[in-house]
């Protein structure tokens, strides 16, 4: 009794604080850890894997945007992007011929190609917000001015600047959204493309009335994002500092490679499969209905599969669910290639929700995985800059020697072979696991690292430990929160081995 008596007066040795105390202290009033309301503690390095970033400062502190905003701006922008259909014909109706035309579209790829990743590289030295807002009103005024333009190389420096300006927007609300609600990224995306199913419908129905109609809806749609974009609270900020070290470090990760290389890939198929396939259906003899039908029944499946993307990335994992969109590349464009049912042609569109819903949530969530907290909107942006800068071009003038000598039938056997190859080399795709500390993958799709404990403390038995945001949002570090759980842990040791008497 005496000895429980004298253990019960002894003080707690320095750092050996428990993590339910920790979690119950809070900041004094005026101390530089003390949180205004509707704000949020950046998350501590302690999730960073080694040799990526230094430690960033606790006080360092941020306001997210809340959901509401962020569907706004998904709709705005992602319905914007029906520019992109009509603008070749809006250049036919300019009096451009059909090779022209191409040609002035080229500058779309090659302005994602370029200005993603350039963009966000500033992104991440200056901050996310500033880059975001000028994108959002440069390519509003590129969208203007392409009604205005009438001359081809005028015509042409519109095109490379609005694709320019708008390359690192998707980007770095990306990287920022994932970051702030992880699997809750697909259903936020998913209002995108019900956006983009409903600009298309309209423009459609309005074009019979006015040739520039879905130019104008779109263009609308660029000032509606660059409203949103302005009005948006601070994104999450990233850490600021030298970046040689952090991109050394993400370039030698192994099985980067082979995801950039089996994303350009896949993009190469996605985009000449979505850009001919209007062709493909012509030269089979089928109405034009036959197209509306097989686009709108595709986007529908997409918008499914981003509703279910936190369900899918919990049970299949982000890399398996990336595998199973590239190789749905080859079934859909073996049987496009094949076929001569219009029933089954239509049909097979479905497929189109894997072959770019699933690829998309997937590769985004991956790349974020992957992403140095320094680099996140740069890594974040190699994915479109593969996907939709490196792909179409690589697919496009595939596509313009494939219809020299054959026809489309022949160039969608060769996009199923392209999807067999990108499905091979994603197969050596980096794992979602950090060497030595918890993923922010894990995090976002629900599995837990290799590398990461597996049985919590006694404070936090029976869920996860506190990652490096969520104690920093209850007052304490991550570091003391290890302190307290391995004293914690040090105690009963002790008192299995010693027990009172």
């Amino acid at each position: 009794m005496a000895r429980r008596a004298s253990a019960a007066q002894t003080p707690p040795a320095q750092g050996s604080t428990s993590s339910a105390a920790c979690r119950r202290r809070s900041a004094p009033a005026g101390s530089s850890s003390a949180r205004a309301p509707g704000q949020r503690r950046l998350p501590d390095s302690s999730a960073i894997p080694p040799g990526y970033a230094t430690q960033q400062p606790e006080s360092t502190l941020y306001t997210a945007p809340p959901r509401c905003a962020r569907i706004a701006w998904y709709a705005a922008a992602t319905g914007s992007i029906t520019l992109i259909p009509w603008l070749g014909l809006s250049l036919e109706d300019a009096g451009f011929s059909r090779s022209e035309a191409a040609t002035l579209l080229l500058a779309l790829p090659v302005g994602r190609l370029l200005g993603g990743p350039a963009w966000t590289w500033v992104a991440d030295r200056l901050g996310p917000d500033r880059i975001l807002r000028w994108a959002a009103i440069s390519a509003a005024l590129c969208g203007l001015a392409l009604l205005l333009a009438r001359s081809p190389w005028l015509l042409a420096l519109t095109i490379a600047g609005w694709s320019l300006s708008r390359a690192p927007l998707f980007p770095i609300m990306d990287a920022s959204t994932i970051h702030a609600l992880g699997r809750g990224y697909g259903p936020i995306r998913a209002t995108g493309s019900v956006a983009f199913l409903l600009a298309a419908l309209a423009g459609g129905l309005l074009r019979d009335r006015v040739s520039d109609a879905p130019l104008l809806l779109a263009v609308g749609l660029l000032w509606l994002t660059a409203a949103v974009s302005l009005a948006l609270p601070p994104l999450q900020a990233t850490p600021q500092g030298a970046t040689h070290r952090p991109w050394r470090a993400l370039v030698l990760r192994p099985g980067l490679g082979p995801l950039v290389g089996g994303c350009l890939l896949h993009g190469a198929t996605l985009s000449t499969y979505d850009q001919l396939f209007a062709m493909h259906v012509d030269a089979m003899g089928l109405p034009a209905a036959a197209t509306g039908g097989a686009l709108a029944l595709g986007v529908g499946v997409e918008i499914g599969i981003l509703t279910a993307a936190p369900w899918l990335l919990q049970r299949l994992g982000p890399r398996a669910l990336l595998l199973l969109g590239v190789a749905s590349g080859v079934p859909r464009s073996l049987i496009t290639g094949t076929t001569h049912s219009p029933t089954l042609l239509v049909a097979t569109q479905a497929l189109h929700g894997l072959h770019f819903g699933a690829f998309w949530v997937a590769g985004t969530t991956l790349f974020a995985g992957v992403a140095p907290p320094q680099l996140r909107n740069s890594t974040q942006a190699l994915l479109p800059a593969a996907a939709f800068g490196a792909g179409p071009l690589l697919g496009l003038s595939l596509a313009s020697a494939v219809l020299r000598h054959g026809d489309t039938q022949q160039l969608y056997l060769c996009m199923a072979a392209i999807s067999a190859l990108a499905t091979l080399a994603l197969l050596w795709a980096p794992r979602p696991s950090a060497p030595s500390a918890p993923s922010a993958l894990s995090a976002l799709s629900g599995h837990r690292s290799p590398t990461e404990p597996t049985e919590p403390s006694s404070t936090h038995r029976g869920r996860a430990p506190p990652r490096g945001e969520e104690a920093g949002e209850r007052g304490c570090s991550p570091a003391s929160v290890a302190v307290a759980g391995s004293s914690e842990r040090g105690v009963s040791r002790a008192r299995r081995t010693h027990p009172p008497a």
